[in-house]
């Protein structure tokens, strides 16, 4: 199919009467004012402000279509939506004047547009029109597509359909007695804009537990908000559609395939690539809204972070497991995560030894350093202060202020002077840079050891609550966690 979703057409989900089954269609976006705009256009390519100006007076459809839309030119963008301007007709006028007035430079402000001139007249005014022009466009569009919204929810047949409306959604289609899904949108916030669908079988929400080790940095909040992700872009509701279609199909047509694959499909995913990041140290990694994949090589202490994070993190995801218990035998699954994490276990441990170990030798010789530095510090305070008055000097003989140019006679003055300093500045830096190479090396070991107690305290809290589930309480952590800061 030609159409653009959104633009010339509407995807929407059917209910079909005839097999029970989840449709895919289209909904055409009527354009009632295509002659009219037609007209509009050719009189803004071709007449004066004064005849535009009394054209869109004249016209009541142009008019009507001067009001507020939720409509999202861009889904990500960014303070999306589409304002009435209740004074259009005077800010034109305005502009206009604006233009004649001063050919220099100008600020037309309609639909947010910058009109500048350089003593361009003619430009200007084709900019206004333009302008003018584009706004009535933008709002047609707009008044289109929300009466085929509207349009839509009055067929009842239809059971969900694609929207570019801005701001908050999370409308639940209950599509059959067991399936229903949730499109979670929030259009046109700029960062804080997503795009996600939550399936829901006999009431389990279906969690897309392969995301945790396919993707190198995820995190378990943002997984369980959904169970597909999709790019912010009018072009995914085909996929979304698609995707619901067919996972619906399948649960009608065959439970136990639908269960197999949306579902243990999901949990072999993760526990297979869980076993992989505690066997391997090279990895493929999906890239955020795109198809591509990229290749990463972890090795040392880094690959045991790595190892840490997604494995103790999985712990987080059994109580996601748990819940389709009632639906399959996923005991299997739990045992393989759980065998995982005693296997990670001692290698935390002898890690977070070491590097307590390297953290008291690093503050040591920092404490050294320091020592150092400050005494080097105050001995080239002196040196800068015996600077200042060479250039005192320098200002008395010649009676003025030192230009730039007698900077280098200060300069080679101090040095015959004081031809010790260049040996002092040589060693000041190079204790400066050991320092903060130190300090580097230290926050890097101390972030790596206070992960690797959280991994262990993560690890031994599901165990012990698993051994002890009446009696179970949080207690201190057993694990050493005095070093927090930087000695």
């Amino acid at each position: 199919m030609n159409n653009k979703i959104n633009e010339d057409c509407i995807c929407v989900l059917k209910k079909n009467s005839n097999t029970n089954q989840i449709d895919i269609d289209f909904i055409n976006i009527e354009n009632e004012n295509e002659s009219l705009l037609n007209t509009f256009s050719n009189i803004c390519n071709t007449q004066n402000i004064e005849n535009i100006i009394e054209f869109i007076s004249n016209s009541k459809a142009l008019n009507e279509l001067n009001s507020n839309y939720r409509y999202c030119i861009k889904l990500s963008g960014h303070n999306e939506g589409l304002k009435e301007k209740p004074n259009l007709i005077e800010d034109i006028k305005k502009r206009y004047k604006i233009i004649e007035e001063n050919k220099n430079q100008y600020d037309l402000i309609i639909t947010n547009s910058t009109i500048k001139g350089q003593n361009d007249f003619e430009k200007n005014i084709n900019d206004l029109k333009d302008t003018i022009l584009n706004t009535f466009i933008l709002w047609n569009k707009a008044s289109s597509i929300s009466k085929c919204y509207y349009k839509c929810q009055k067929d009842t047949s239809i059971l969900t359909f694609s929207h570019r409306i801005n701001g908050w959604s999370n409308p639940v289609y209950q599509l059959t007695d067991n399936f229903s899904i949730e499109i979670k949108t929030n259009f046109g916030y700029g960062k804080s804009s997503y795009f996600y669908i939550k399936l829901k079988f006999k009431e389990i929400e279906i969690t897309p537990l392969s995301e945790w080790i396919e993707y190198e940095f995820a995190k378990f909040s943002e997984i369980i908000r959904y169970t597909q992700s999709y790019p912010l872009v009018n072009e995914a509701w085909s996929d979304v559609m698609k995707y619901s279609k067919d996972a619906c199909n399948l649960s009608i047509i065959n439970e136990m395939l639908f269960i197999d694959k949306y579902i243990l499909k999901e949990c072999e995913i993760m526990v297979n690539g869980l076993e992989n990041i505690l066997n391997n140290e090279e990895f493929l990694f999906k890239k955020i809204n795109t198809f591509e994949k990229i290749k990463v090589n972890k090795e040392g202490i880094l690959l045991i972070d790595f190892r840490g994070e997604k494995i103790s993190g999985a712990l987080d995801f059994i109580n996601k497991i748990l819940e389709y218990e009632n639906i399959s035998t996923i005991s299997a699954f739990i045992n393989r995560i759980e065998i995982c994490n005693k296997k990670i276990q001692p290698t935390l441990l002898i890690e977070s030894e070491n590097i307590k170990k390297t953290l008291l030798n690093l503050s040591l010789e920092i404490e050294s350093l320091n020592n150092t530095y400050t005494l080097l510090y105050k001995e080239n305070e002196a040196f800068n202060h015996k600077r200042k008055l060479i250039k005192n000097e320098i200002q008395l003989i010649e009676n003025k202020q030192v230009e730039i140019n007698e900077i280098d006679l200060i300069d080679k003055t101090f040095n015959e002077r004081y031809p010790e300093y260049l040996e002092f500045i040589q060693h000041f830096t190079q204790i400066v840079e050991k320092l903060k190479y130190s300090r580097d090396k230290y926050q890097l070991n101390l972030t790596l050891y206070n992960n690797f107690i959280s991994y262990l305290n993560k690890i031994d809290i599901y165990f012990n609550k698993k051994l002890n589930p009446s009696n179970f309480k949080i207690i201190k952590s057993k694990y050493n966690t005095n070093i927090t800061k930087l000695i």
